[in-house]
């Protein structure tokens, strides 16, 4: 069928809604460099007019899918906020940089991000326009220097450039859409990104669709088909007695009608392993087991699988129960159980048959929340149960399928340290000493000068006369209150005559911990103490900066 039939039918069938050719646009996308007339295309007898470049849905189009004129749009808008971030940053109590880096997040980083994917393959000169804006904004943030390496900012931000954030977004976007069978897009796409995940394993799109289950979800009117109830204390106030926390479980236990079937479960997860681990117990039947889930399992997975295996070993059981009491320590599963929306998690819509399962054979489930670590006998014999299975291997494994958050969770490790060792490339110490990509909590100050001066000394880009002569080879790179020294963060932090008046709190400390008073240890570079102790150092620091006025020099 022709484009001008197809538009007839649709003009037609929109009667209701009356589509307006003055609104409608053409954009005929070709890379000639010479092209052709512009079609002629009519909507009820109206032409539609031919563009060579459309707005549609907030992204520009252009004829050639160059992007130039959405790359120049997002440009703009990020020279506008620049301007605000300027301002903000410089008033006498502005926020603080962890505020600001917030605030970029929300209202930068979202700009560039809406269409990354589609106009991020974009020649590196043209999304280059948009980096050196964000970078603008970042150095604003931090109070850098100009001449601070992009990797610094990065790394102290906590942000990304375009590049690596576009190679995060599609992948999400791949992962999340091969879970989504009945979605239009639903097709490999991205052969770029497509290729990087086969090459780390991650099964993008599966051949049998596990989405949406066969069991009809109920109406959000209409009540679930389990209990939900909820331990009295709360975590906090449980684990402040734990046996007061216990007796009082045992009395509303005492409680309970001897025809109900009480059966405890929990997961647990081994972050150096990636092993989880699920266990249930049903003191009545005599049962409790163990099993291991496939690797990368969350611990939302992990207690979903404990209430499902819990609930097919009472479903598989030859004698019939009035009802069926689950205790629970994760509040997140059992609501998303109770609730009605489709998840994403096979687990979730294999329990919700099952509690059908059991209802139909006059079984009502009951799921209870109660607090995990409290001296509650089932709760902790569950847990222990789960941990040892770690140790074990035995032949109690289930083999469920990772659902694509749990997929976008691996990735994104891998995605964070490739990216956390290419901006280790910079040889900086105040990168080389990170672990992860988030921003180290004692690096941050609530007053924005300290922050400012604390930032600039991990960098080593300042304002002292040794970086000042890296700069200019005619200036002094001597201390200037009269040392004999090159006047270096090592100078003024441990070395400097003029300062040790003030400096003795810090060596004080530096005493009382055993420690060494050198440059790294102020400024929190070294990995080796607690965050503790970082923190101590780090409000010493400061009281010395304001006392000495560095604050203004650095």
């Amino acid at each position: 069928m022709g484009c001008a039939p197809a538009l007839n039918r649709i003009f037609s069938w929109s009667r209701k809604w009356k589509f307006a050719p003055d609104k409608s646009a053409i954009v005929a996308f070709t890379r000639s460099y010479k092209p052709g007339a512009d079609p002629l295309l009519f909507l009820n007898g109206h032409r539609i007019r031919s563009h060579p470049n459309f707005k549609f849905l907030g992204v520009w189009f252009d004829q050639k899918l160059l992007w130039k004129t959405h790359i120049e749009h997002v440009h703009k808008q990020c020279l506008n906020l620049k301007r605000l971030f300027t301002v903000v940053a410089n008033a006498r109590y502005g926020p603080p940089v962890d505020t600001l880096t917030l605030l970029y997040k929300s209202l930068v980083r979202s700009k560039s991000d809406y269409g990354l994917i589609a106009y991020g393959n974009a020649s590196k000169s043209n999304l280059e326009k948009i980096n050196v804006v964000s970078r603008a904004i970042i150095r604003t943030i931090l109070g850098s220097k100009l001449s601070t390496p992009k990797e610094v900012l990065y790394a102290e931000s906590g942000t990304e450039s375009l590049a690596e954030r576009r190679d995060w977004l599609s992948s999400k976007y791949v992962l999340n859409l091969g879970h989504k069978p009945h979605n239009p897009m639903s097709a490999p796409c991205l052969s770029e990104t497509m290729r990087k995940l086969k090459r780390l394993e991650f099964d993008t799109f599966p051949e049998v669709a596990l989405f949406p289950s066969r069991h009809k979800h109920p109406a959000p009117s209409r009540p679930p088909k389990c209990i939900t109830k909820w331990f009295p204390l709360s975590k906090k106030t449980a684990s402040i007695d734990p046996e007061k926390t216990a007796s009082f479980f045992n009395i509303l236990l005492q409680k309970q009608v001897d025809s109900i079937l009480i059966a405890y479960t929990d997961g647990s997860v081994s972050t150096d392993t990636n092993t989880a681990t699920c266990a249930m117990a049903i003191p009545a039947l005599n049962i409790a087991k163990a099993w291991t889930l496939a690797k990368h399992s969350s611990i939302f997975s992990a207690e979903l699988q404990a209430i499902k295996q819990c609930l097919q070993m009472i479903y598989n059981s030859d004698q019939s129960y009035p009802g069926v009491k689950i205790f629970c320590d994760s509040s997140p599963a059992i609501l998303v159980i109770k609730s009605s929306n489709p998840s994403e998690n096979e687990a979730i819509s294999e329990i919700r048959e099952l509690m059908d399962s059991l209802l139909s054979s006059g079984t009502l489930t009951t799921l209870i929340w109660i607090p995990s670590h409290c001296g509650i006998a089932g709760n902790e014999q569950v847990d222990k149960l789960a941990v040892n299975q770690q140790a074990n291997e035995t032949d109690n494994k289930i083999s469920n399928k990772l659902s694509p958050s749990e997929k976008i969770s691996m990735f994104r490790k891998s995605w964070a340290q490739n990216f956390l060792a290419t901006l280790k490339h910079c040889r900086k110490p105040c990168i080389l000493m990170k672990s992860s990509l988030r921003t180290v909590k004692w690096h941050q100050h609530k007053d924005r000068k300290i922050a400012i001066c604390l930032h600039r000394l991990r960098s080593g880009h300042h304002y002292l006369n040794a970086f000042n002569h890296r700069i200019n080879m005619e200036a002094d790179p001597s201390c200037r209150y009269g040392c004999n020294v090159i006047e270096d963060p090592r100078n003024i932090l441990v070395e400097c005559p003029k300062n040790e008046r003030a400096r003795q709190k810090m060596r004080q400390l530096f005493n009382n911990k055993k420690l060494v008073l050198n440059f790294e240890t102020l400024l929190g570079l070294n990995t080796k103490l607690d965050t503790r102790t970082q923190f101590l150092i780090r409000n010493e620091l400061a009281t010395f900066l304001k006392q000495t006025g560095l604050t203004s020099i650095v």
